[in-house]
């Protein structure tokens, strides 16, 4: 993303004169900015009203966050492995999603319905996708037995089917929903 420097003169001044953030995005309208300070902090603007929203401290080093497509939700997920759901709009924790240590990656759904978490580098490397709605598990994949999600994976636009790859040169296909394996094509 390009900022108009024309546009938005108030910038938060952590990133302008060179503080330190771990990780920083735009939302998809571009109209938010997030960065996290410290791994404890982490800081929303609106860049069209030109101020910061709020702020939300974690007890936890913050490993990773991303904004939802629909910008209904900030995700991030901390060293323990607890993913923190937050309502932007009403600024508050709207779940914590815990019971998966040494989080990688995180992917939302099209219509930010589905939340897909892998975790690797441990002895049960896993990929668990969420139903936000109800908050629940709709299905926890052991990845050392069935390696048939890994990162990168993409949703298709309607948000029905996950496409996933794997250095065997194979792609899987899930259904979104539920989480059941419905294709392998091998050879590719």
């Amino acid at each position: 993303y390009i900022v108009d420097s024309q546009k938005y003169d108030v910038f938060p001044s952590e990133l302008q004169y060179g503080g330190h953030s771990s990780n920083h995005q735009f939302n998809m309208t571009g109209h938010l900015f997030l960065f996290v300070k410290d791994k404890k902090t982490i800081h929303v603007w609106d860049l069209e009203a030109q101020a910061q929203l709020f702020e939300i401290t974690s007890d936890e080093d913050i490993s990773g966050v991303q904004f939802s497509p629909d910008s209904r939700w900030l995700t991030f997920y901390t060293s323990r492995g607890a993913i923190h759901i937050w309502d932007i709009e009403k600024n508050e924790s709207y779940a914590i999603l815990e019971g998966q240590p040494f989080i990688r990656h995180l992917t939302y759904s099209p219509d930010s319905e589905v939340l897909v978490s892998i975790s690797l580098g441990n002895k049960s490397d896993s990929a668990i996708l969420w139903n936000l709605d109800t908050k629940s598990q709709i299905r926890n994949i052991d990845l050392t037995s069935e390696p048939i999600l890994q990162y990168p994976l993409i949703f298709t636009q309607d948000s029905q089917l996950i496409i996933s790859g794997c250095d065997c040169g194979r792609i899987h296909i899930l259904n979104a929903k539920t989480g059941e394996l419905l294709h392998t094509l091998i050879g590719h």
